[in-house]
C-alpha cells in the first residue's frame, strides 16, 4: 500500500502519478511496464516515487485495489436496486461490462487488463478476501434469499462467487463474446444457487442414462 506521504499529496498530484501509471501498464504487459517511464510522465523525481511506493508491484497492486473498489461501489448499488438479490445483482454487473460506453469511459483500465490478464486476476481475487467482502457487502445483501447456516459461511460464498466473476469480468472486458460469457456465467451460478449434493431421488436424465 502507498505510504501516508502519498496520501498527504494534493489530490491533483496523486491523479497525475496514477494517471501515468495507468498509461504505462496499459501500454506494456506489467513485466515491461517502467518505473522510469512513470516518473518521467508524472514529472516525479525517482527518489519521490520510492517515499509513496515500495516498488513496481506496490503501485500495480495499489491500482487493483482501487479498480476492485469502484467494482464494490457498483455492486452495492446494484444491490439495492435488486433489492438485496446478490445473484441478480452480480448478473447485472457482467451484463454491464459489454457496455462499450462504459468501457469507453474507463480505456486506460481495460487496456491495463488486457495487457494483464493473468497479474490483473491474482490481484482482483487477492482484494476480495472473504472478511473485507462481509464489511462491505453484508448490510446489502438479503439474506433471507441464501441458505447459510452460519455467519462465517456468507464471505466464503461471496469468496467463491467472485471466483466465478472475476473470469467473466475479464473475459468481457477482452472483448470476448459477451453473450457466450454470460451463458456460462449463469450456468455456474445455477450450480452454485442449487448445490451440488444429489437429490434423495435421480433426475430425469441421470436415470435414462442409466438406463
Amino acid at each position: 500500500m502507498p505510504s501516508q506521504t502519498f496520501f498527504n499529496l494534493p489530490e491533483e498530484k496523486r491523479e497525475t502519478l496514477l494517471q501515468a501509471a495507468r498509461r504505462e501498464f496499459a501500454q506494456k504487459p506489467y513485466a515491461d511496464a517502467s518505473i522510469n517511464q512513470i516518473i518521467r510522465d508524472a514529472g516525479i523525481p525517482r527518489g519521490s516515487f520510492y517515499m509513496y511506493f515500495s516498488d513496481k508491484e506496490d503501485l500495480f497492486r495499489y491500482l487493483m485495489d482501487r479498480h476492485v473498489e469502484k467494482l464494490l461501489d457498483r455492486l452495492i448499488w446494484l444491490l439495492r436496486e435488486e433489492e438485496g438479490d446478490l445473484f441478480a445483482a452480480l448478473t447485472r454487473m457482467v451484463e454491464e461490462s459489454g457496455d462499450t460506453s462504459r468501457l469507453q469511459a474507463q480505456r486506460e483500465l481495460l487496456q491495463v487488463v488486457r495487457n494483464n490478464l493473468g497479474v490483473h486476476q491474482i490481484y482482483f481475487l487477492h482484494s476480495l478476501r472473504p472478511h473485507c467482502l462481509v464489511e462491505r457487502l453484508a448490510g446489502y445483501i438479503d439474506l433471507s434469499r441464501l441458505n447459510l447456516r452460519r455467519e462465517e459461511e456468507l464471505g466464503e460464498l461471496l469468496h467463491i462467487l467472485f471466483g466465478i466473476t472475476a473470469p467473466a469480468l475479464c473475459a468481457a472486458a477482452v472483448g470476448n463474446d459477451l453473450g457466450q460469457v454470460l451463458a456460462r456465467y449463469r450456468v455456474q451460478l445455477d450450480i452454485l444457487k442449487r448445490g451440488m449434493a444429489a437429490p434423495s431421488s435421480p433426475h430425469a436424465w441421470e436415470t435414462n442414462l442409466k438406463e
